[in-house]
């Protein structure tokens, strides 16, 4: 009975160690689309992740994400409002063609 309960031991504690050791050098890029799609759920907003995805193993969890878009807004109206300003600023008709990008870097 003691040998089997020792062994169970020494089974319990490599099993321990072995999730230590997995969870710190496992690669979280893979869970990247899961994650992108519950911030998405939550948010109700779309959330995409192109960069790397880190998580720190502290209490609570800290999950980093590198290069994460999130659609916070349809800026089709602005396009509207851009058009009519500098119209305006310029005493001229303005037309803008295609798609107008804002990037606020």
């Amino acid at each position: 009975m003691r040998r089997a309960l020792r062994w169970a031991g020494i089974g319990l504690r490599l099993l321990v160690v072995g999730i230590v050791v997995m969870v710190a050098v496992f690669d979280w890029h893979w869970f990247s689309g899961y994650v992108a799609r519950k911030a998405s759920e939550v948010l109700g907003r779309t959330v995409v992740i192109e960069g790397n995805l880190d998580v720190d193993s502290t209490w609570p969890p800290l999950i980093q994400a590198e290069q994460t878009r999130l659609a916070v807004f349809e800026w089709s109206w602005i396009k509207g409002y851009v058009v009519r300003r500098v119209s305006e600023a310029l005493g001229r008709t303005v037309v803008i063609e295609g798609k107008l990008d804002i990037d606020f870097t």
